[in-house]
């Protein structure tokens, strides 16, 4: 329907200049990937959705091909700004993700290990806390994939990649032809303004593209076996809180 997809295309545009808006609040370069979606609305969809990162079967995922993790850490790891794990659940997955990939596992946020981290001091608390190594680089999400390249040795199809923003985490992971995997925010409690608004402009972008039927992209180790095997693993997961939390 070109009438649904002009309406989105103008939606972006409209959501581009109220986040540039807050451009001094936000990820410069989340902003500038915007222009990906005027002809590629899919690439903001995850290939999968779970409560959190309990949820996920890294088994399943080794065995399937990929070669290695990147988390976020906000509210995928931790609470909003907070150092150590959200939840024992949350300590226990991420210890698991390690185990099954052989430490080939990286934390990548876009303050830790930046040039804005000053003498990395802060991606060092998060290593000493997590036990997860974070990774040093000089472009924020959805940019910078070639450092995640360079630290695993594998091809960005070989990379899975979760976290709980769309425009960030699930971009850069679908922007580069990784696995993307979309998990809910752990609390909202502690997040900034100019986060909550702009995940609210997010999930009404995305729930736009999920009632047209729009697909996340095509991704080469994505098969029918490897999503059942991570469908039935999420089922039989219960989860450790509800959204609403």
């Amino acid at each position: 329907n070109p009438h649904f997809f002009t309406r989105v295309g103008n939606f972006t545009l409209v959501l581009f200049r109220i986040l540039r808006m807050w451009r001094q609040y936000l990820n410069i370069n989340a902003l500038k990937s915007l222009s990906h979606l005027q002809k590629n609305h899919e690439l903001v969809l995850p290939h999968f959705h779970f409560n959190d990162i309990s949820q996920v079967n890294y088994a399943a995922l080794k065995r399937h091909g990929f070669k290695g993790i990147v988390f976020d850490k906000d509210n995928t790891l931790t609470a909003p700004y907070s150092q150590g794990y959200y939840h024992p659940n949350v300590k226990i997955a991420a210890e698991e993700a390690v185990r099954r990939f052989h430490g080939n596992v990286v934390i990548y946020s876009n303050h830790a290990g930046s040039p804005d981290d000053a003498g990395y001091q802060c991606a060092e608390q998060i290593e000493a806390e997590l036990n997860i190594p974070v990774l040093r680089h000089t472009e924020q999400k959805p940019q910078g994939m070639d450092s995640v390249v360079e630290y695993f040795g594998c091809k960005p199809s070989e990379i899975v990649v979760l976290g709980d923003r769309y425009f960030t985490d699930i971009l850069f992971g679908n922007l580069h032809g990784c696995l993307s995997i979309y998990t809910d925010p752990l609390t909202l409690e502690g997040e900034n303004f100019a986060v909550k608004f702009s995940r609210k402009l997010e999930d009404i972008y995305i729930n736009m593209l999920k009632r047209k039927g729009v697909l996340p992209p095509k991704q080469e180790k994505l098969q029918q076996e490897l999503i059942i095997d991570m469908n039935l693993y999420s089922e039989r997961t219960k989860p450790f809180k509800t959204f609403s939390e």
